[in-house]
């Protein structure tokens, strides 16, 4: 691992634990355990947390890609057939997954019953995080949904893992073969040009099926069952708040736990369809190259 690599899992590693640290100072803060601690609002909070995980996110990202993964641009890839950049990472095992998803799981719930445990402790500590409209509550139901929402991420793509080996297993992905193809090259009479190797990755179907550009698009171009999970999953998540903390909380309202169900039925469907893609379970592939 080169020293550029484990600078970035050092970077990103930095940025989330100083996004942690503000969210604890300010729940510290909002405890009335130090009346000074800083003079940020529950809107600026959330933005920078926002803005600190975002570039954590991206640095660990770069460095697992080259570290765990290979580049290459298609030149015809992309919504707009103008090129994409397309990457291939190394699997992780079902036990790596299970042991990662304990960490937003882990954080959800402490998110959660911190405050709760506070507020109760009979402590002379004036904790208004489970009342309704208090600023407080508004940076602890964020972090409580984005929590979540990882976990649900990750989930989906667990269960994205599962049903693609399930199929894998029962015959229906395609299998993919490397045909060398003999061109010749140079002028002059018949075989006596100079022959030059062209490769080329033959996909082939079984019982003549072929890949569905509509999962195509839903699973391996957007990633939509990632997306509907953390919405999904970031909704249940602020569900056991919204029971403690009654009114002023959207999701205590219906339209929330229908959408939260609408968006995890369809990223179920997604997840358990994204085979028909045609595309390696590992393989991700942008909409463009970025160059304009």
């Amino acid at each position: 691992m080169s020293r550029g690599i484990i600078g970035l899992y050092i970077a990103g590693s930095v940025l989330s634990l100083a996004a942690v640290a503000l969210f604890v100072g300010y729940c510290w803060h909002s405890a009335q355990v130090s009346d000074r601690l800083f003079s940020l609002d529950a809107n600026a909070v959330i933005g920078i947390e926002f803005l600190l995980f975002t570039l954590a996110t991206a640095a660990i990202l770069i460095a697992q890609f080259s570290h765990r993964g290979r580049a290459a641009r298609n030149p015809e890839g992309g919504i707009s057939g103008t090129g994409s950049n397309l990457v291939d990472v190394t699997r992780r095992s079902y036990l790596e997954r299970v042991l990662w998803m304990l960490v937003p799981l882990t954080a959800w719930a402490a998110i959660f019953f911190t405050p709760l445990l506070i507020a109760n402790s009979g402590q002379p500590w004036d904790w208004d995080a489970y009342h309704p409209g208090t600023y407080a509550e508004i940076v602890v139901i964020a972090n409580a949904f984005a929590a979540a929402g990882v976990f649900g991420t990750m989930l989906l793509s667990l269960i994205k893992a599962l049903c693609h080996d399930l199929a894998d297993r029962l015959g229906l992905t395609p299998r993919r073969t490397t045909v060398v193809r003999r061109t010749k090259n140079g002028k002059g009479k018949k075989g006596k040009g100079k022959e030059k190797g062209k490769t080329k990755v033959v996909t082939s179907w079984p019982n003549g099926q072929r890949s569905s550009g509509l999962w195509l698009f839903l699973s391996y171009m957007w990633r939509l069952e990632l997306v509907f999970g953390f919405i999904a999953v970031g909704f249940l998540g602020g569900l056991p708040y919204a029971l403690v903390g009654g009114e002023g909380y959207p999701a205590a309202d219906v339209w929330a736990p229908i959408a939260a169900a609408v968006l995890g039925a369809a990223a179920l469907v997604i997840a358990a369809n994204s085979w028909r893609s045609g595309e390696p379970l590992t393989a991700a592939e942008s909409l463009t190259t970025g160059v304009l």
